[in-house]
């Protein structure tokens, strides 16, 4: 199917959950914010879609809206608190009660149109089109509502990014309502979309792993499209804007939350056991969402730890471009980001050699598995206390191995509108076991 044939349409309903509120996106939407901003740079074909809380149908988003950085709180909605109807939180009888209730104790308010939402005409399904629904499917339950009807209006094909299967690891996700939003969304894919992808090859294994568990076809059509692992940001900040402590002292950087899966408490019990032997002489930066008072209240006094909750792009990209290395000890990852940003800003990364991580970093990380004592200290003093080490590392980074986004953006846009790339996309070689964990669908 030709380019003028195929329209490729982005479906960002998801950022539903943090536009209302005005929150900062979350990791997965900021793939699909630098995916949309590479495609409206290289000129190839597209258009944004979103439901519309006011109106209640899918609206075209005007280009201008990628012009904003969502990495740091924006302005709230001036509509007041909107209802996200989402049927796989809840049952569905008690998502339509609470819609109703919604309606009927707010009916005589008015909402107001919030400009910074960039909406513009209702959006009508044509012939050839390409629906892709880049980010959470499981909080876009109003798209897959929706297709159905635009299939009878259209003949249009339906693609859904599938990022892990993390909450069926009963190893590392204990939430049961996050397991059956997950669930719930896959089971209402069947019948509906029409080809997965698929973030990584080990989300593909995943995904053929669980499919007979979610009742879907034998023949149903995944692909794998991995991210690039260049880093986006806006304006990058003067190293003034950091923390004082981080101009002081060299430092290794772990981008990571503490307390879930992405298993910074790992790193953390690692620094205070080799800062134990000796001064490390530098600093620990934990970049995340876990406040420094829980870090404490679960640790106590860190020597030389360094927290900084939330950090917006710039502040992110700067802390990778002025770390020593950096530390990512995830338990499970559709696709390590912080592993390939990293090496983006040449700048080594140990990292755990589970699930996709691998796939990101290839032969270019030291590798350590998370579960096995004393396999991150060992690695860990050796970056600390031998300049040497991280040095050679350090030259290993083959800038040409990784993928931009620019790359990204024309893999996808091919992958989906079938037209070949216009140039090779540029893997790192993989050479690290996974590990299995338990599975509970």
């Amino acid at each position: 199917m030709g380019r003028d044939a195929c329209r490729l349409v982005v479906d960002i309903t998801d950022w539903n959950v943090f536009l209302p509120r005005g929150a900062p996106i979350s990791g997965i939407q900021r793939v699909t914010l630098n995916l949309l901003r590479s495609l409206r740079r290289l000129g190839l074909p597209y258009l944004i879609i979103r439901h519309d809380l006011l109106s209640g149908y899918h609206r075209e988003v005007s280009p201008s809206f990628l012009d904003y950085d969502f990495s740091t709180p924006r302005h709230p909605s001036e509509r007041g608190h909107m209802h996200t109807h989402n049927r796989y939180t809840n049952s569905y009888l008690r998502s339509v009660i609470a819609s109703m209730w919604f309606r009927v104790k707010h009916g005589l308010k008015r909402f107001k149109e919030n400009p910074l939402d960039c909406f513009t005409t209702r959006y009508v399904p044509r012939d050839g089109d390409m629906i892709y629904l880049a980010g959470a499917g499981w909080d876009a339950s109003l798209t897959m509502e929706a297709i159905a009807g635009f299939k009878k209006q259209a003949n249009i094909r339906f693609a859904a990014e599938v990022y892990d299967f993390i909450p069926f690891i009963s190893e590392v996700y204990h939430e049961r309502l996050g397991r059956r939003q997950f669930r719930r969304w896959m089971k209402h894919t069947r019948g509906i979309v029409d080809t997965y992808v698929c973030l990584s090859q080990h989300t593909q294994r995943d995904f053929a792993r669980f499919r007979p568990v979610l009742n879907l076809p034998d023949d149903v059509r995944t692909i794998v499209v991995t991210p690039p692992q260049e880093f986006a940001s806006g304006e990058v900040f003067e190293s003034t804007e950091l923390p004082e402590e981080t101009h002081r002292r060299r430092y290794a950087l772990c981008v990571a939350q503490v307390f879930n899966h992405k298993n910074g408490r790992r790193v953390i019990e690692a620094w205070r056991t080799i800062g134990l032997v000796a001064d490390q002489r530098m600093s620990l930066v934990i970049a995340g969402a876990t406040a420094r008072e829980e870090i404490v209240r679960a640790f106590g006094t860190v020597p030389n730890l360094i927290v900084i909750e939330r950090p917006n792009d710039s502040t992110l990209a700067n802390l990778y471009r002025n770390a020593e290395f950096s530390i990512f000890p995830s338990l499970y990852e559709g696709w390590g980001m912080p592993v390939g940003e990293s090496l983006w800003f040449g700048r080594p990364c140990l990292s755990a050699n589970g699930s996709s991580m691998p796939e990101v970093g290839g032969d270019m990380c030291d590798y350590f598995d998370p579960h096995a004592p004393g396999e991150l200290e060992n690695l860990l003093a050796k970056a600390v206390f031998n300049a040497d080490f991280v040095a050679a590392r350090a030259t290993q980074i083959d800038q040409n191995r990784l993928k931009s986004l620019d790359d990204y953006a024309r893999e996808i846009h091919a992958a989906l509108t079938d037209e070949a790339p216009t140039q090779p996309i540029r893997q790192p070689q993989t050479n690290a076991n996974e590990s299995t964990l338990q599975a509970t669908a």
